[in-house]
């Protein structure tokens, strides 16, 4: 039975592990910022939905109950409606200047992704959308949308950047996995072998009719199952070339 191994493909030249994991980190962080936006913004528009179907029931004399009841929100969503969240008249003015936390999450996305494509995905002054919606779930739709492309150019360029890094990352380190799995695969084999070194010794006790509880037996009936499910795998990356027989 032999090893074998697997080429690694060889990593670009020039490449730079630490500096291209800080710049995978830097864009999985700002990817969760947007993420952790983008749920807010969804629990608000639930919330303004929820509370305008509420009103129009009101208006309309239909019983109403509580919105953590008939809407599924939480306490502090519903608490949140009843004080801010309610749309504005509308000889009210909607305030749809980004606040301060877009802003920095606007300024990171320029960082990663470039100021012109940033620009135009999440704008300093949101975009008119339908002028039919209510201004504040105009507002929102707008920067859930935006956020959802950023996302998604966000999520591409760190599996480009993920792919050459794991392979120079897997590069280094092959030699210690490699030696790992030969110990793993090596000791695998000699449990085999103790193991039907046992059975033989349980088959001439039972043979001969002696009880030998007292020696303390093993349970080492799930050994033939792991030690299989382990080489069975080996064999299939390569890493052996046969099955010790029984195994196969």
């Amino acid at each position: 039975m032999t090893a074998q191994r697997k080429p690694v493909k060889q990593p670009a030249a020039g490449s730079s592990e630490p500096d291209v994991l800080r710049e995978i980190a830097d864009l999985e962080a700002v990817d969760a910022a947007a993420a952790a936006e983008h749920t807010e913004l969804f629990e608000e528009r639930r919330a303004i939905i929820a509370a305008n179907l509420e009103a129009r029931e009101a208006r309309a004399g239909r019983a109403s109950g509580s919105l953590e009841m008939r809407y599924g929100l939480t306490g502090r969503v519903a608490a949140r409606v009843s004080r801010e969240v309610q749309p504005p008249r509308r000889d009210q003015p909607v305030d749809d200047k980004p606040s301060a936390a877009q802003i920095q999450l606007n300024k990171r996305v320029r960082d990663v992704l470039g100021r012109e494509l940033a620009a135009q995905l999440l704008p300093e002054q949101p975009a008119e959308v339908d002028a039919a919606k209510p201004d504040r779930l105009r507002v929102i739709n707008a920067r859930m949308e935006a956020l959802e492309t950023a996302r998604n150019l966000l999520r591409k360029a760190i599996e480009e950047k993920r792919g050459p890094a794991s392979a120079a990352i897997c590069e280094r380190v092959a030699p210690e996995f490699n030696g790992l799995c030969d110990d793993l695969i090596a000791k695998s084999l000699e449990l085999h072998a103790a193991f039907l070194a046992y059975m033989q010794f349980a088959d001439k006790m039972n043979s001969a009719n002696v009880s030998w509880a007292r020696l303390g037996p093993l349970a080492v009936h799930a050994v033939p199952e792991a030690v299989a499910t382990l080489l069975k795998s080996a064999k299939q990356v390569g890493r052996i070339t046969d099955l010790p027989k029984g195994l196969r």
